[in-house]
């Protein structure tokens, strides 16, 4: 992700454990503490509920392709979900396939589907780097997906469905894949979600910036006096009093301001 923050001025959402590690290293800064904590991912309506209720279309499809509608508030994502027709679908928009394996008897979602959902409810516009992607899938593991080959008897017929539905591809080059029951796929997102927080070293106008990096209110501080030109008044009055800031205390490091590295 290389913007700080999104095109619709909302925080850029980036992982807890990389900020942690950086502000390990300052313990003047406690960045966690000054932002809302860590993201939350919130559904409108029931995500399962796309597995229900399919058009005679979508069945002969073995598909449903299911639109994602994506608003971010500070460190809450609120989503919205819905069928959408094949011709129906609105350019550029968040859709992904719940799918319809007939030998299990249940929908199912591939996790390139799952990474490209949560790069765009995450991300977006930017892009997720090949290391996060690594990262997320790591943590799919845990949600036990099962691995759909055409070398494979039992998964060699749903394999030639994957590869074969037409755009919005439910995957990247015709190799195995790994899919998910689509019934898990709401408690996956707000976990890995959840491994997310704003980013501490960005200001967007929503957050509030962190006391080291505002701006001062007034004009610049007095320039100290050169050498040798120093006259102490009879009567010192306020100006003459005020404490010159430590210059090299008060400036931000530049690693401070700059964003971190996904981790």
């Amino acid at each position: 992700m290389s913007s700080p923050s999104h095109s619709n001025g909302a925080p850029q959402l980036v992982r807890t454990s990389t900020i942690t590690a950086n502000a390990g290293s300052n313990t003047s800064y406690h960045p966690i503490s000054l932002y809302s904590g860590k993201a939350v991912l919130k559904i409108s309506g029931k995500l399962e509920s796309m597995a229900e209720n399919w058009t005679s279309e979508e069945w002969a499809n073995r598909r449903r392709i299911v639109l994602f509608r994506k608003t971010q508030k500070g460190s809450t994502v609120n989503a919205t979900c819905q069928s959408v027709s094949f011709n129906e679908r609105p350019t550029n928009s968040i859709c992904i396939s719940c799918i319809w394996w007939a030998e299990k008897g249940e929908c199912y979602v591939t996790s390139v589907d799952t990474i490209h959902l949560l790069e765009q409810l995450i991300a977006a516009p930017n892009r997720f780097s090949v290391e996060e992607k690594n990262r997320i899938r790591r943590n799919l593991e845990g949600f036990h997906p099962q691995t759909i080959s055409k070398a494979k008897p039992d998964s060699e017929e749903f394999f030639k469905i994957i590869m074969g539905f037409p755009n919005p591809k439910p995957r990247n080059i015709e190799k195995d894949v790994k899919v998910f029951p689509w019934k898990i796929l709401e408690s996956a997102l707000k976990k890995i979600i959840g491994k997310y927080s704003v980013n501490p070293s960005v200001s967007p106008s929503t957050l509030v910036p962190p006391p080291m990096m505002r701006q001062p209110s007034g004009g610049y501080a007095p320039l100290p006096t050169p050498p040798g030109q120093s006259m102490a008044p009879a009567h010192p009055d306020a100006h003459t009093q005020y404490s010159l800031p430590q210059h090299h205390n008060s400036i931000p490091s530049s690693r401070l301001l700059s964003s971190p590295q996904s981790s």
